[in-house]
């Protein structure tokens, strides 16, 4: 990822949204709020909160992984969990002062050194046109701490997901908020499948691959072993399977969780 495309623009858009500033959520609100938490270590969040014919909603979008981790230039679209829940009016009024005040030129010259810490973007809007765009680190000033601690609790407390509450209470820790994590239920096992077909007269790969095959498994039969993905450990098998004319089908199926295992086994097909 190059730090140049690393904007609110662009990781919104890797989150599934039209954009930061402004997308079709934004303008079909009569006032709103939208704040894209961009942490050192931690997924990316947006909290969109919109009032529309006085009455309050708040979207949180959070990113399954990091989006500055990608391995491309520029972000791409990305996996995400994403939740809504209703705010009081009130809440929304309170939460504009906030972000006003913290908008207010400093009075005080400020040092600030950031190691560890979290930018956070916040766009307001109001009557259809942006009102204010604000670009600061979290940590930099007590009047935009304020805003983004108490954005991101009542966000926490407007939606029911544990895995996005948890994405809220990882930010929240940058603003000073130490929210509790919630237990996140049991995973549901998946499996993996990819199947591979080369037609009568393929290419020279699918030879190879049948040879390959062969010396494995010399009766085309079942391989059975594990292999190390990049979030830990896999089942794998391989079925393979070859008819007239070098059709080949390989067949590859990955189990969601295994202890690993350092050796390998093989079976024939009887």
């Amino acid at each position: 990822m190059h730090f140049a495309n690393y904007t609110s623009e662009n990781i919104c858009r890797a989150l599934g949204l039209g954009g930061f500033a402004n997308d079709w959520q934004l303008a079909g609100a009569d006032k709103c709020i939208r704040v894209l938490l961009k942490p050192s270590f931690r997924r990316e969040v947006c909290i969109s909160l919109l009032c529309k014919a006085e009455k309050v909603s708040v979207s949180v979008v959070a990113a399954l992984s990091q989006i500055w981790l990608q391995d491309w230039p520029v972000s791409h679209l990305t996996q995400v969990e994403q939740e809504e829940g209703i705010l009081p009016e009130a809440q929304f009024a309170r939460l504009s002062s906030l972000l006003e005040l913290a908008a207010e030129p400093s009075q005080a010259p400020r040092v600030v050194v950031i190691m560890d810490g979290m930018q956070a973007d916040t766009v307001l809007r109001a009557d259809r046109e942006g009102k204010l765009n604000l670009h600061q680190n979290v940590g930099s000033d007590v009047r935009y701490d304020s805003f983004e601690a108490e954005v991101i609790k009542l966000s926490h407390g407007a939606i029911g997901s544990p895995s996005v509450r948890n994405a809220l209470a990882d930010a929240g820790n940058y603003a000073g908020l130490r929210i509790p994590l919630d237990n996140l239920p049991p995973s549901k096992d998946v499996v993996r499948t990819m199947v591979f077909w080369w037609p009568r007269g393929g290419s020279s790969v699918a030879r190879s691959a049948s040879q390959r095959a062969r010396s494995l498994i010399p009766s085309f039969g079942r391989l059975a072993g594990t292999f190390v993905a990049p979030d830990g450990p896999r089942r794998i098998s391989l079925l393979i399977g070859a008819g007239p004319g070098w059709q080949l089908t390989v067949a590859v199926v990955v189990a969601a969780d295994c202890a690993w295992q350092s050796r390998c086994q093989h079976s024939r097909r009887r």
